[in-house]
């Protein structure tokens, strides 16, 4: 699958993207739970810096050094600056000018920051899907294999078994053989003392 650059996500976030690549990137998101959850984490960090409260302006005229907080700078540049642009704010224009140059170092700083934590936390929840994933592989391959040594046990035990019954088979058979060969022995014997018998008799009556 082929995720859109981030550069594309950037103004969708923002609601700036319109007519067919906001259709094709709503499909995207549609189809892609990666893409998705990145994204879903990306609009709740900019829900919870919209919460924030953005201090008063400062008076024209006064002098003032700015103190905010990376949080703070980093509300003002998603309400001022990322939407709507810094231009629109109602400070006076040298003023904003200085706004602008004294609070950019630490958005920049506190942005990165927030955006690592996402890329940290959508990494952490691919890897426990993959172990998760690779759990389930593993327990399909120990399932498959004792089926497999079942199946195996299985197989032995009737080969054992036939060969039990043609080891039966082949005791019957030379058991059968051996009485036949008997009865014939003991006959043929007879014969041969009968024979024997005759000769004698033969002998005698010739005499």
């Amino acid at each position: 699958m082929n995720h859109p650059e981030r550069e594309e996500w950037v103004p969708y976030v923002y609601g700036e993207t319109k007519g067919e690549d906001r259709r094709r990137l709503k499909a995207h998101l549609r189809d892609c739970p990666e893409c998705r959850a990145e994204i879903e984490g990306w609009q709740r960090s900019l829900h919870r810096l919209a919460a924030w409260k953005v201090p008063p302006p400062p008076r024209p005229r006064e002098r003032f050094a700015l103190r905010l907080s990376w949080a703070g700078a980093a509300a003002i540049l998603l309400m001022l600056g990322l939407s709507f642009g810094l231009g629109r704010f109602t400070f006076p224009a040298p003023e904003a000018a200085r706004l602008r140059a004294a609070m950019a170092p630490a958005m920049r700083q506190e942005f990165a920051r927030m955006l690592h934590e996402e890329i940290q936390r959508a990494q952490a929840a691919t890897l426990a899907a993959s172990l998760e994933k690779t759990k389930g592989l593993l327990a399909d391959y120990h399932h498959l294999q004792e089926t497999q040594r079942v199946q195996d046990n299985r197989d032995i035990y009737a080969v054992l078994e036939r060969l039990d019954a043609s080891c039966a088979s082949i005791r019957k058979d030379l058991d059968t053989v051996a009485l036949n060969t008997d009865v014939s022995f003991r006959a043929t014997e007879q014969q041969l003392v009968e024979l024997v018998a005759d000769a004698h008799s033969t002998r005698n009556t010739q005499h």
